[in-house]
Protein backbone atom coordinates (compact mmCIF):
# COMPACT_ATOMS: atom_id res chain seq x y z
CA UNK A 1 0.00 0.00 0.00
CA UNK A 2 1.40 3.31 -0.96
CA UNK A 3 1.72 5.82 1.47
CA UNK A 4 -1.13 8.39 1.63
CA UNK A 5 1.00 11.48 2.64
CA UNK A 6 4.62 13.07 1.36
CA UNK A 7 7.59 12.47 4.29
CA UNK A 8 9.41 15.94 3.62
CA UNK A 9 12.09 17.41 5.79
CA UNK A 10 12.15 20.95 6.37
CA UNK A 11 14.37 23.28 8.93
CA UNK A 12 11.87 23.85 11.79
CA UNK A 13 11.45 26.64 14.25
CA UNK A 14 9.73 26.48 17.89
CA UNK A 15 9.32 30.03 19.72
CA UNK A 16 7.80 30.21 23.59
CA UNK A 17 7.96 32.87 25.55
CA UNK A 18 8.86 33.06 29.18
CA UNK A 19 6.44 33.61 32.21
CA UNK A 20 3.29 33.68 29.90
CA UNK A 21 1.23 31.69 31.91
CA UNK A 22 2.00 33.86 35.55
CA UNK A 23 0.35 36.94 33.40
CA UNK A 24 -3.21 37.87 33.50
CA UNK A 25 -5.29 37.78 30.37
CA UNK A 26 -4.84 41.62 29.34
CA UNK A 27 -1.02 40.43 29.40
CA UNK A 28 -1.78 37.63 27.45
CA UNK A 29 -3.22 40.15 24.77
CA UNK A 30 -0.32 42.37 25.04
CA UNK A 31 2.44 39.64 24.49
CA UNK A 32 1.06 37.66 21.71
CA UNK A 33 0.80 40.77 19.34
CA UNK A 34 4.53 42.15 20.85
CA UNK A 35 5.30 38.97 20.11
CA UNK A 36 3.99 38.47 16.43
CA UNK A 37 5.62 42.03 15.84
CA UNK A 38 9.17 40.86 16.84
CA UNK A 39 8.91 37.66 14.48
CA UNK A 40 8.27 40.16 11.89
CA UNK A 41 10.86 42.43 12.57
CA UNK A 42 13.32 40.07 12.64
CA UNK A 43 12.13 38.58 9.33
CA UNK A 44 11.85 41.99 7.06
CA UNK A 45 15.34 42.86 8.49
CA UNK A 46 16.79 39.24 7.70
CA UNK A 47 15.04 39.41 4.01
CA UNK A 48 12.71 36.64 5.36
CA UNK A 49 9.51 36.17 4.25
CA UNK A 50 6.86 35.02 6.91
CA UNK A 51 3.87 34.87 4.35
CA UNK A 52 4.77 31.85 3.01
CA UNK A 53 6.15 30.42 6.79
CA UNK A 54 3.72 27.15 7.75
CA UNK A 55 3.05 28.60 10.84
CA UNK A 56 1.37 26.57 13.40
CA UNK A 57 0.72 29.77 16.31
CA UNK A 58 0.27 28.26 20.29
CA UNK A 59 -0.90 31.74 22.09
CA UNK A 60 2.63 32.33 23.74
CA UNK A 61 5.13 30.97 20.92
CA UNK A 62 4.73 29.57 17.62
CA UNK A 63 6.06 26.35 15.40
CA UNK A 64 7.45 27.28 12.06
CA UNK A 65 7.82 24.90 9.24
CA UNK A 66 10.33 26.62 6.92
CA UNK A 67 10.31 26.77 2.80
CA UNK A 68 12.74 24.27 1.61
CA UNK A 69 14.75 27.15 -0.39
CA UNK A 70 15.53 28.62 2.92
CA UNK A 71 19.22 28.61 4.71
CA UNK A 72 19.65 26.76 7.78
CA UNK A 73 23.04 29.53 8.46
CA UNK A 74 20.84 31.91 7.17
CA UNK A 75 17.89 31.85 9.84
CA UNK A 76 20.68 30.43 12.73
CA UNK A 77 23.02 33.30 12.30
CA UNK A 78 21.19 36.14 10.99
CA UNK A 79 17.56 35.41 11.63
CA UNK A 80 18.53 34.69 15.57
CA UNK A 81 20.61 37.97 15.38
CA UNK A 82 17.85 40.20 14.06
CA UNK A 83 15.40 38.54 16.82
CA UNK A 84 17.51 39.71 19.54
CA UNK A 85 17.84 42.98 18.36
CA UNK A 86 13.82 43.22 17.99
CA UNK A 87 13.48 41.98 21.48
CA UNK A 88 16.13 44.47 22.61
CA UNK A 89 14.12 47.50 21.24
CA UNK A 90 11.30 46.16 22.19
CA UNK A 91 12.27 46.00 25.97
CA UNK A 92 14.15 48.92 25.84
CA UNK A 93 13.40 51.60 28.57
CA UNK A 94 10.43 48.77 29.75
CA UNK A 95 10.46 47.66 33.31
CA UNK A 96 12.30 44.30 33.82
CA UNK A 97 9.20 42.36 34.73
CA UNK A 98 7.43 43.62 31.57
CA UNK A 99 10.39 42.40 29.04
CA UNK A 100 9.61 39.87 26.11
CA UNK A 101 12.11 37.37 26.71
CA UNK A 102 12.00 33.92 24.84
CA UNK A 103 13.45 30.83 24.59
CA UNK A 104 14.01 29.17 20.70
CA UNK A 105 14.96 25.94 18.96
CA UNK A 106 16.19 25.08 15.98
CA UNK A 107 16.01 21.47 14.40
CA UNK A 108 16.26 19.92 10.46
CA UNK A 109 13.84 16.78 10.07
CA UNK A 110 10.63 15.94 9.37
CA UNK A 111 7.25 17.72 8.71
CA UNK A 112 4.08 16.00 7.69
CA UNK A 113 1.11 18.31 7.22
CA UNK A 114 -2.13 16.27 9.18
CA UNK A 115 -5.48 17.34 10.56
CA UNK A 116 -4.15 19.16 13.48
CA UNK A 117 -1.14 20.96 12.19
CA UNK A 118 1.82 18.78 11.50
CA UNK A 119 3.34 15.70 12.46
CA UNK A 120 6.95 14.07 12.31
CA UNK A 121 10.32 13.11 14.37
CA UNK A 122 11.19 16.80 13.60
CA UNK A 123 8.45 18.49 14.82
CA UNK A 124 8.27 16.39 18.27
CA UNK A 125 12.00 17.21 18.58
CA UNK A 126 11.76 20.93 17.79
CA UNK A 127 9.13 21.16 20.39
CA UNK A 128 10.92 19.01 23.44
CA UNK A 129 14.15 21.00 22.75
CA UNK A 130 12.12 24.73 23.25
CA UNK A 131 10.34 23.16 26.01
CA UNK A 132 13.56 21.60 27.66
CA UNK A 133 15.40 22.55 31.00
CA UNK A 134 18.46 23.88 30.07
CA UNK A 135 17.07 27.04 27.92
CA UNK A 136 14.54 27.39 30.75
CA UNK A 137 17.40 27.79 33.62
CA UNK A 138 19.53 29.70 31.27
CA UNK A 139 16.78 32.42 31.95
CA UNK A 140 16.65 32.21 35.12
CA UNK A 141 20.40 32.70 35.58
CA UNK A 142 21.17 35.30 33.30
CA UNK A 143 18.23 37.71 33.38
CA UNK A 144 19.94 40.42 31.60
CA UNK A 145 19.45 37.89 28.61
CA UNK A 146 16.07 37.79 26.13
CA UNK A 147 16.71 35.31 24.17
CA UNK A 148 18.42 31.73 24.63
CA UNK A 149 18.61 29.46 21.79
CA UNK A 150 18.39 25.77 21.41
CA UNK A 151 20.10 23.85 18.33
CA UNK A 152 19.79 20.29 17.84
CA UNK A 153 23.04 18.72 17.35
CA UNK A 154 22.37 18.02 13.65
CA UNK A 155 22.06 21.35 12.86
CA UNK A 156 25.00 22.71 14.99
CA UNK A 157 27.20 20.86 12.82
CA UNK A 158 25.65 21.14 9.81
CA UNK A 159 26.13 25.05 10.20
CA UNK A 160 28.18 26.44 13.15
CA UNK A 161 30.33 23.36 13.48
CA UNK A 162 31.47 23.33 9.84
CA UNK A 163 32.12 27.37 9.64
CA UNK A 164 28.66 28.24 7.69
CA UNK A 165 27.58 30.99 10.51
CA UNK A 166 29.58 33.68 11.49
CA UNK A 167 29.10 32.49 14.86
CA UNK A 168 32.05 31.01 16.80
CA UNK A 169 31.50 27.34 18.12
CA UNK A 170 33.13 28.40 21.49
CA UNK A 171 29.66 30.72 21.97
CA UNK A 172 27.81 27.12 22.48
CA UNK A 173 27.20 24.72 25.28
CA UNK A 174 26.55 20.87 24.84
CA UNK A 175 23.66 19.93 27.17
CA UNK A 176 21.56 16.82 27.18
CA UNK A 177 17.98 17.01 26.89
CA UNK A 178 15.80 14.33 28.18
CA UNK A 179 11.84 14.36 27.73
CA UNK A 180 9.87 11.39 27.97
CA UNK A 181 11.58 8.63 26.33
CA UNK A 182 14.17 10.41 24.95
CA UNK A 183 17.63 11.72 25.53
CA UNK A 184 19.58 14.22 22.90
CA UNK A 185 22.56 16.02 22.94
CA UNK A 186 22.00 19.83 21.73
CA UNK A 187 23.55 23.12 21.88
CA UNK A 188 22.57 26.02 23.93
CA UNK A 189 23.64 29.89 22.75
CA UNK A 190 22.59 32.65 25.03
CA UNK A 191 23.65 35.64 23.35
CA UNK A 192 25.30 38.65 25.11
CA UNK A 193 26.24 35.67 28.25
CA UNK A 194 28.74 33.76 28.78
CA UNK A 195 26.92 30.35 28.73
CA UNK A 196 29.74 28.14 29.67
CA UNK A 197 29.78 30.02 33.07
CA UNK A 198 25.91 29.27 33.77
CA UNK A 199 25.61 26.71 36.74
CA UNK A 200 22.72 24.71 34.52
CA UNK A 201 23.06 21.26 36.08
CA UNK A 202 21.36 20.58 39.46
CA UNK A 203 24.31 20.45 41.32
CA UNK A 204 24.44 24.47 40.42
CA UNK A 205 28.29 23.53 38.70
CA UNK A 206 29.33 25.90 35.69
CA UNK A 207 29.94 24.04 32.61
CA UNK A 208 32.67 21.87 32.23
CA UNK A 209 34.75 24.88 29.75
CA UNK A 210 33.78 27.42 32.25
CA UNK A 211 36.81 29.82 32.85
CA UNK A 212 37.74 33.29 32.69
CA UNK A 213 40.34 33.06 29.51
CA UNK A 214 38.69 33.85 25.75
CA UNK A 215 38.98 29.94 24.58
CA UNK A 216 36.76 29.47 27.63
CA UNK A 217 39.34 26.31 28.60
CA UNK A 218 38.78 24.67 31.58
CA UNK A 219 40.01 26.99 34.64
CA UNK A 220 43.49 26.07 35.90
CA UNK A 221 44.02 23.78 39.43
CA UNK A 222 43.69 25.83 42.32
CA UNK A 223 46.76 27.11 44.02
CA UNK A 224 48.35 25.07 46.92
CA UNK A 225 47.67 26.18 49.97
CA UNK A 226 50.12 27.88 51.85
CA UNK A 227 51.87 25.26 55.03
CA UNK A 228 50.63 26.31 58.39
CA UNK A 229 52.89 27.57 60.10
CA UNK A 230 54.37 25.85 63.22
CA UNK A 231 55.94 28.46 65.34
CA UNK A 232 52.89 30.75 67.01
CA UNK A 233 53.71 34.86 66.52
CA UNK A 234 52.41 35.20 69.81
CA UNK A 235 54.29 33.30 72.82
CA UNK A 236 51.26 33.88 74.97
CA UNK A 237 49.19 32.02 72.59
CA UNK A 238 46.79 29.16 74.37
CA UNK A 239 47.90 25.22 73.58
CA UNK A 240 44.42 25.68 71.45
CA UNK A 241 45.62 28.67 68.97
CA UNK A 242 49.45 27.01 68.36
CA UNK A 243 50.58 23.55 67.83
CA UNK A 244 52.79 22.09 70.52
CA UNK A 245 56.59 21.89 70.23
CA UNK A 246 58.82 19.28 71.73
CA UNK A 247 62.21 19.94 73.02
CA UNK A 248 63.48 17.42 70.53
CA UNK A 249 62.59 20.44 67.58
CA UNK A 250 65.27 23.02 67.05
CA UNK A 251 64.29 25.97 69.54
CA UNK A 252 63.63 29.27 67.79
CA UNK A 253 66.31 30.92 69.66
CA UNK A 254 69.54 28.90 70.56
CA UNK A 255 69.98 28.79 74.63
CA UNK A 256 73.84 30.26 74.62
CA UNK A 257 76.75 28.31 76.05
CA UNK A 258 77.35 29.36 79.28
CA UNK A 259 81.26 31.12 79.22
CA UNK A 260 84.08 29.15 81.60
CA UNK A 261 83.95 30.69 85.14
CA UNK A 262 86.47 30.16 87.55
CA UNK A 263 86.91 27.14 90.23
CA UNK A 264 84.40 27.78 93.01
CA UNK A 265 82.37 30.38 90.77
CA UNK A 266 78.82 30.01 89.99
CA UNK A 267 78.01 29.97 86.54
CA UNK A 268 74.85 31.57 85.24
CA UNK A 269 72.45 30.74 82.01
CA UNK A 270 69.08 31.95 80.58
CA UNK A 271 67.21 29.37 78.38
CA UNK A 272 65.05 30.71 76.23
CA UNK A 273 61.83 28.67 75.13
CA UNK A 274 59.57 29.95 72.41
CA UNK A 275 56.48 28.26 72.67
CA UNK A 276 54.88 25.50 74.70
CA UNK A 277 56.87 22.53 75.70
CA UNK A 278 55.01 19.09 76.82
CA UNK A 279 56.76 17.29 79.74
CA UNK A 280 54.95 15.22 81.72
CA UNK A 281 56.46 12.96 84.54
CA UNK A 282 59.47 15.48 84.04
CA UNK A 283 61.91 17.08 86.60
CA UNK A 284 63.85 20.04 85.84
CA UNK A 285 67.40 21.15 87.92
CA UNK A 286 70.11 23.09 87.95
CA UNK A 287 72.84 22.58 89.50
CA UNK A 288 76.45 24.93 88.74
CA UNK A 289 74.93 25.43 85.25
CA UNK A 290 73.93 22.61 84.39
CA UNK A 291 70.46 21.22 83.58
CA UNK A 292 69.41 18.08 85.11
CA UNK A 293 66.32 16.56 83.79
CA UNK A 294 64.34 13.44 84.27
CA UNK A 295 61.52 11.90 82.80
CA UNK A 296 60.09 11.77 79.50
CA UNK A 297 59.49 13.99 76.90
Amino acid sequence: MSPTHEVTRRLLLSADVKGYGSGDERSHLTIQRDLIRVFDEAADATGLDRSVWNRQPGGDGELAVMPAEISEARVVDDYVAELQAALERHNDGRYAERWLRMRLAVHFGTAIPADNGFAGHGIVLVSRLVDSEPPRRALELAPQACLAVILSDQVYTDTVLQRHTKLSPKEFREVRVKKKERDVIAWLRVPGVDVHALALDPAGKPGPNSGSDSDHGPAGPAPAAAPASTTPSDPTASPAAAPAVTPTASPAVPAPTPAAAPAGQGQSMRVVVHGEVRAPGSVFGINNGTVNTSGTF
